[in-house]
């Protein structure tokens, strides 16, 4: 209790007030006695004078001792002190107390001084009574010369029983006065101390996170009240800036969280203080070493980043960017490592970014691929196209048959390339999600038949072609010329490898409100090793054969892009020596799709 602020301004204002009454009282005290004792001291001397007046006739005569007893005696009646009369020998030759002291001598330091011609006086304390006495030696002069000594004593305890009155007085007073000063300072006090409290209260609260305290009680305009105003101004700007923070905080987090980059942050020491989940998972996915916050991640400083570029870095301090591969399981990694310096010369950490490109160096690969492709087969028709009309150029036109086999020739290439051209432009409208289509209600049985039926002059010496299309099969939502093409391909590729004895099987069901469709042969079938690549545009798996048929390399990804842009999906089973099934789902045709068609 006692060492809270009211109770040790209280304590010190009354410290103070004690000080004061006690000085002021001991030195009226001091002042009080010292008035009494010299009041007291001035009659005594004056008792002794005028006694010294009456004794100094008689006190060398014969009959002198009784003339001093009846002077001793007479003054003793009126006065209430003790009287001795002493000779030059300091021999008693009269008192006014006991007789048997007559004839004794007194050795005191004042009756000494007294005898040398000087009057002194002291101030004992009476063994007998325990009071303070005061005695006085006065010289009996006789022409100059000392004859004697009249030795006065009297008690002051009227004197201390009046300074003892003032004393308690005085105490009694101060206690009062120490009271009342007590009490005010406690009411002065609460009004300094109340304010106070309320800010440490309201401080405490808000050390807790509750940032919405506010003092609301209106005080004087001094400083306690500059403080709480100051302190209710403070906490609206921190509790706006902390809004801020935190929002700023959230906004931060939720980047983080959904960055596709990893992004670790570590201290100065090397520790992982922060990770977001992208950089969790793309670590965890080529690496067992699990990375944790509050440890050294050593797999990423050591084996991405290396240790070279690490102390480069730590010594360098400066931003650096690298790309590095992973082997197993293949990666390419852009990584960039940035410092944030708590002080001047100071690391106080390293921010890593890692950014998985393989995705578009393997875009990057398939674009050079695909444009060494195109050039690769538009520079084999246009040799042939420049080598025969150089040819029919340098030669005799009038030789129509070889110049008719040259033109042919040159058209077929010809038509190749548009071919070529066509497909191209059609990639590139797919690709650049260029959703036009005719979506119509398609009946697929009618659509396949037709497809069959003009496919057949091409192939007459090739497999026979089943169609197995389920009863009451429904109609697709589908552009009809787009589909038409897309099972065009199919049958074409599946016409192309199979013996002449082989088969084709066209099939088709309904499930769920989609339409299954399988384009199903008994050729020589795919390499399980060259499934996932089938659908890569100018990807042949039989190269030289595919060439002799006139394709392009791009069917299967044209037929791909088209069957996902309606919303279906398209898959490939093949066992090696066995068949290929290709299998793709088109949503089926209902009541809303023709609302969406009008």
């Amino acid at each position: 209790m006692f060492k809270g602020l009211q109770w040790k301004i209280v304590l010190l204002y009354a410290s103070l007030i004690l000080f004061a009454l006690l000085s002021i009282g001991v030195y009226l005290v001091q002042s009080l006695e010292s008035y009494y004792l010299r009041n007291f001291k001035e009659g005594v001397e004056t008792q002794a004078k005028l006694l010294s007046t009456f004794l100094t006739p008689r006190i060398f005569d014969e009959e002198g001792e009784e003339y001093i007893a009846e002077i001793v005696e007479g003054f003793r009646g009126t006065k209430d002190f003790d009287i001795v009369v002493l000779d030059q020998n300091s021999r008693v030759t009269g008192t006014s107390g006991a007789e048997e002291m007559i004839g004794k001598r007194i050795i005191q330091e004042e009756v000494t001084r007294a005898l040398a011609g000087n009057s002194s006086d002291e101030i004992r304390i009476n063994p007998e009574q325990e009071e303070r006495y005061y005695y006085l030696a006065y010289p009996v002069k006789h022409e100059e010369i000392v004859r004697g000594v009249i030795y006065l004593g009297s008690s002051l305890q009227t004197i201390d029983q009046t300074l003892g009155e003032v004393k308690g007085i005085i105490i009694s007073g101060s206690l009062i006065v120490l009271v009342i000063s007590f009490g005010v300072g406690m009411a002065l006090t609460r009004t300094i101390t109340s304010p106070i409290r309320e800010l440490t209260q309201k401080a405490s609260q808000m050390a807790r996170g509750d940032f919405s305290q506010r003092v609301v009680e209106a005080y004087s305009e001094d400083e306690i009240g500059q403080l709480v105003h100051m302190y209710n101004h403070m906490a609206t700007r921190l509790n706006n800036t902390l809004n801020e923070i935190s929002a700023e905080k959230s906004k931060m987090e939720a980047i983080l969280i959904n960055m596709r980059d990893g992004v670790l942050a570590l201290d100065g020491a090397g520790i992982l203080v922060h990770i977001n989940p992208a950089a969790k998972e793309l670590l965890n996915s080529i690496s067992r070493e699990k990375v944790e916050v509050g440890k050294p991640p050593l797999f990423l400083l050591n084996e991405i980043i290396g240790k070279n570029r690490l102390e480069n870095f730590y010594r360098e301090r400066n931003s650096i960017t690298f790309e590095t591969i992973w082997e197993e399981p293949f990666r390419v990694f852009r990584v960039s490592i940035v410092p944030f310096q708590l002080e001047e010369g100071f690391l106080g950490g390293m921010l890593v970014v890692l950014h998985d490109i393989t995705e578009e160096k393997e875009m990057i690969r398939r674009q050079q691929d695909f444009v060494a492709n195109v050039s690769h087969e538009l520079k084999t028709p246009l040799t042939s196209v420049k080598t025969y009309v150089e040819t029919l150029l340098e030669e005799d036109l009038e030789n129509k048959e070889i110049a008719y086999k040259f033109l042919e020739v040159i058209n077929s290439e010809t038509e190749r390339m548009v071919s070529l051209v066509q497909d191209l432009l059609i990639l590139s409208k797919l690709d650049t999600q260029q959703d036009d289509f005719d979506r119509t209600e398609v009946h697929l049985a009618d659509l396949l038949r037709k497809i069959i039926i003009n496919m057949q002059p091409y192939h007459a010496n090739g497999p026979d072609i089943h169609l197995n299309i389920k009863e009451g099969l429904p109609p697709i939502h589908a552009d009809q010329s787009q589909i038409n093409q897309v099972f065009v391909n199919l049958l074409a590729n599946a016409l192309q490898y199979p013996p002449a004895d082989g088969q084709v099987e066209v099939s088709a069901t309904e499930q769920d409100g989609w339409v299954y469709a399988c384009v199903q042969d008994t050729g020589g079938g795919i390499p399980s090793e060259e499934l996932s690549r089938v659908f890569e545009r100018f990807y042949r798996v039989d190269k030289t054969r595919s060439r002799e048929f006139g394709g392009t390399g791009l069917g299967l990804s044209i037929t791909k892009q088209v069957v996902e842009a309606h919303g279906g999906k398209i898959w490939i089973e093949s066992q090696l020596h066995e068949g290929t099934a290709v299998y793709l789902t088109l949503p089926a045709y209902a009541a809303n799709d023709a609302n969406e068609s009008d």
